[in-house]
């Protein structure tokens, strides 16, 4: 019986060819087989490089579907091939499969961290060295970090797909460099020329919510731009020779005469000179020595996140013109990126286009950039003598959030411009779905997506278009568990979780974003996303890496919040349940909502906290949370001593809790609002006889104001989940296919393609994003309520299909991929029967709940179904 090895990864990563760090590598794998109840018995790996076996594991027999390296030490900018083949139950053996990946740096850098001598604010500059290889050259790695924003060019030709390099952090603390192969064939026995260009990217991103003046601190990251990079030749005879960056390379100007990651890029074709060719004339271009940066940088660390590419391209659905220099062009859909330009005829020589950038559009057609806030997000080219000296021009260190591109240009030349726009993201998404019998139901599914790919850009940032695009920790608490389902996110939360830890003080108390630049420091209570992420890679994707490395931070954060509290009680909080519909906020004096922080540094806020739902439950809440993901961690570490610690801290913290906001004999938890009651019953903090009680004054909340949310940006998932668990699955039918104010449908209903900020339709430019991925939360509902599909066992070796059936809903179909395999589930109500299919990966076990009876089953396409008349 053929089958045969699918999804293989390396430290968790099996997108594209991975970097990997040579400390420890473990290989992991799924299985695609046609037969029922089948599992692996034994695995053999053989890992190659240049078609030479360096390691063999040997017939492992077991049925755990990973394995940890023990082979000798990788060469740096090795690339290997590991190829694996397995055994069924039967013995059968499968076919083998292969996949590459790449060694990233594991000797000491020769390289200095260089400079350009005049490197004004926004402005980029071009690095170039000339150098020579020998004719035996069999391998060539470059390993390259420039901070802000570089990008690499060898003999005339980009070299890397990937945009927006390296991943961002907080520099100061530790920069990520990339690790690019460079094919030997390319390189030239003569002089052959790498070319560096570098811009401020994140490194300086000054502005007019950006800067040390409005934050009265600085931003321990900001500097001047800076460049390390170092070429490893590798020769048939063992031999390796270095080209690293130092004061021998040159620098200077080129077409892109400036670039701010929130401002636009200005880029001038008649600049273009061919600085990355050999033979170039530094003296005529006035290209002068780079200078060593001198400046302290944090450690340099591999970038193994998959990196940022472009991905969907977009043709425009309508256009319009303003005026005759003037044309409006509707994408159909907001996301980030960048326009794609071309010149359909030629087009005089100096002609400027101007590309700005907007999610809406006034009411006269317009561009409406109010929502931009202090982004400029304007692209600008000037042709040269040849056009734009390309066929197709990009900007290179920015991005943008937009739906519409208004160009402007002379009237003889706005008619010969050909424009698309391009979708970047990082590549971390997964080959899941989602579809129903609804179409309101769909179409909030592809709005939430969607918003939750313009959000991810090496952080997972709040929106694309404004001048913030921060990792806020908060809105994260819900993401966290929501991403996952439609994301690969092991490698992107480790890196997320170093973000943190970098940021974290000696008190243990850590930021609101990460890197650090906007929010407060103490970060509200609410962040237990600093935990949530380390869980959720563990539950998804098996890792264990970040529960092992960051503990003690989780540890830390924890003894933090416990410093302050009293009795039990956190007395911190600030933003809490945030961003509610608009006559559920206000400061609240009454109701313990008054931050006991700053409000965010430089900011003048509207007040966006909730009124009806008190920010020091939610304090207290997360305390307990964690202490139950610590409990957790202990367990999986072996660490009995703490196991008990945090057992006792969460008895102590659920006391309190319940003593200070719970009525056990009305089950009104705080106020009563449905934030309250969710939240409560989403921790399970409530006593397991009185959940019942809670609930049913859940579902008296929703009705008592009209089938309506009051819900902020953490509750509202929350919310969902909790109706749908306690037997009111009609109310969250309701609330999430409610068309008018406030809901996610009333965002549908005026036009919105991504999920906004608030639910208010304004014009202003305050706290009014239109692509903000808290709300997208929800999507966690859908995979896990309204397809029934949770993993259980780490990595979803064992996973539970226990899908809840709205009376007004006849069909839904999932997909999930997993380390294993792609879990697939259908329900559907046909001909007077519940038909449920469930496809269970190989090597995986589902807990199916059909008809109220649970079945436990192996791999392979499962039918159940039963009698069913709507209630």
């Amino acid at each position: 019986m053929g089958f045969k090895p699918i999804f293989l990864a390396v430290n968790g990563n099996g997108k594209g060819v991975p970097i990997v760090a040579s400390s420890e590598v473990i290989f992991s794998w799924g299985a695609e087989h046609i037969g029922r109840n089948q599992f692996q018995t034994a695995y053999n790996i053989r890992l190659a490089r240049k078609n030479t076996i360096v390691w063999e594991s040997s017939w492992n027999k077991t049925e755990e579907q990973r394995c940890v390296y023990t082979g000798p030490t990788l060469l740096s900018g090795g690339r290997y091939v590991w190829t694996l083949q397995i055994k069924d139950k039967e013995g059968n053996l499968s076919e083998s499969v292969s996949a590459h990946f790449i060694c990233a740096k594991q000797e000491p850098w020769t390289a200095t961290w260089i400079k350009a001598s005049n490197h004004p604010r926004s402005a980029v500059r071009y690095f170039r060295k000339e150098f020579q290889v020998r004719a035996d050259l069999i391998e060539a790695c470059l390993f390259v970090c420039g901070i802000g924003l570089h990008e690499v060019w060898l003999n005339g030709e980009k070299q890397d797909q990937a945009v927006l390099q390296p991943a961002h952090s907080n520099y100061s603390k530790h920069c990520y460099y990339v690790t690019l192969p460079i094919e030997p064939h390319i390189l030239s026995e003569k002089e052959n020329c790498l070319g560096i260009i570098l811009a401020d990217g994140w490194r300086r991103n000054y502005g007019p919510t950006i800067n040390e003046k409005r934050l009265k601190r600085e931003i321990s990251f900001f500097g001047e731009p800076q460049l390390i990079a170092e070429l490893l030749l590798r020769y048939s005879n063992g031999t390796v020779e270095t080209v690293p960056t130092d004061t021998s390379w040159c620098v200077g100007e080129g077409a892109i005469r400036s670039s701010h990651l929130f401002d636009g890029e200005r880029y001038d074709a008649s600049y273009q000179n061919r600085w990355n060719l050999c033979g170039f004339s530094v003296e005529q271009y006035d290209f002068s020595p780079a200078m060593e940066a001198g400046t302290k940088i944090g450690v340099l660390k591999p970038q193994i996140i998959p990196p940022i590419l472009e991905h969907k391209r977009y043709t425009p659905i309508s256009k319009h013109f303003l005026t005759p220099t003037s044309v409006i062009f509707d994408f159909g859909v907001n996301l980030s990126g960048y326009a794609a330009v071309q010149l359909l005829e030629n087009v005089p020589k100096g002609s400027e286009l101007k590309l700005l950038y907007s999610e809406l559009l006034d009411e006269n057609g317009d561009s409406m950039t109010a929502t931009q806030r202090g982004a400029a997000s304007e692209d600008v080219l000037y042709t040269g003598e040849y056009g734009l000296g390309v066929k197709e021009w990009t900007p290179s260190f920015t991005y943008h959030g937009f739906r519409y591109i208004r160009l402007t240009a002379s009237e003889d030349v706005v008619t010969k411009i050909q424009i698309c726009a391009i979708q970047i993201h990082s590549n971390i998404d997964k080959f899941s779905d989602f579809r129903s019998g609804s179409a309101i139901l769909d179409r909030i599914y592809q709005m939430c997506y969607q918003t939750e790919l313009d959000n991810v850009h090496s952080i997972a940032t709040d929106c694309p278009q404004r001048d913030e695009r921060m990792g806020w920790l908060n809105d994260a608490t819900v993401r966290f568990e929501s991403m996952p389902y439609f994301f690969q996110i092991a490698p992107f939360f480790h890196k997320i979780l170093g973000d943190i830890q970098a940021e974290q003080h000696e008190s243990g108390a850590i930021t609101d974003t990460a890197p650090y630049v906007l929010g407060n420091f103490p970060a509200d209570p609410v962040c237990s996303s600093f935990l949530i992420a380390a869980e959720q890679a563990y539950l998804h994707e098996g890792s264990m890496e970040s529960i092992r490395q960051y503990y003690k931070a989780f540890q830390a954060w924890d003894s933090f919040l416990k410093e302050n509290s009293t009795n039990g009680i956190v007395n911190l909080a600030n933003f809490g349940d945030w961003a509610s519909p608009s006559d559920c906020c206000g400061e609240g004096d009454d109701l313990e909502c008054v931050s006991r922080l700053p409000i965010t540094e430089g900011i003048d806020l509207e007040k966006r906290r909730s009124r009806v739902t008190p920010g020091l439950l939610l304090s207290t809440g997360y305390r307990y949370l964690n202490c139950r993901l610590l409990k957790r961690f202990a367990e999986l570490l072996y660490n009995k001593e703490d196991v008990a610690y945090y057992s006792s801290e969460m008895t102590m913290v659920q006391k309190a809790f319940l003593n200070k906001w719970w009525n056990q004999k009305t089950g009104i938890v705080g106020t009563g609002s449905q934030g309250c009651q969710a939240f409560a019953l989403w921790l399970e903090i409530i006593p397991v006889e009185y959940r019942a009680l809670v609930a049913e004054r859940l579902h008296d909340a929703v009705v008592e104001v009209g089938n309506r949310i009051t819900t902020g940006n953490l509750t509202t998932r929350y919310l969902l989940e909790t109706l749908s668990k306690y037997g009111y699955v009609e109310d969250a039918w309701k609330l999430i296919t409610r068309e008018s104010y406030p809901s996610l449908g009333y965002m549908i209903q005026n036009g919105a393609t991504t999920v906004w900020e608030r639910f208010e339709l304004k014009k202003e430019s305050h706290m009014n994003s239109h692509n903000h991925p808290m709300y997208a939360s929800v999507l966690k509902w859908y995979y896990q309520y309204m397809a029934g599909l949770a993993p259980i066992e780490a990595g979803w070796k064992v996973f539970s299909v226990s899908p809840v059936y709205p009376n007004s809903l006849s069909y839904v179909q999932a997909s999930v991929e997993t380390a294993y395999g792609t879990v697939e589930v259908k329900w559907e109500k046909r001909y007077g029967k519940m038909i449920l299919t469930v496809n269970v990966p190989f090597g995986t076990e589902a807990n199916v709940v059909a008809n109220g009876s649970l079945k436990c089953v192996g791999s392979g396409f499962h039918v159940f179904s039963w009698n069913y008349c709507e209630s």
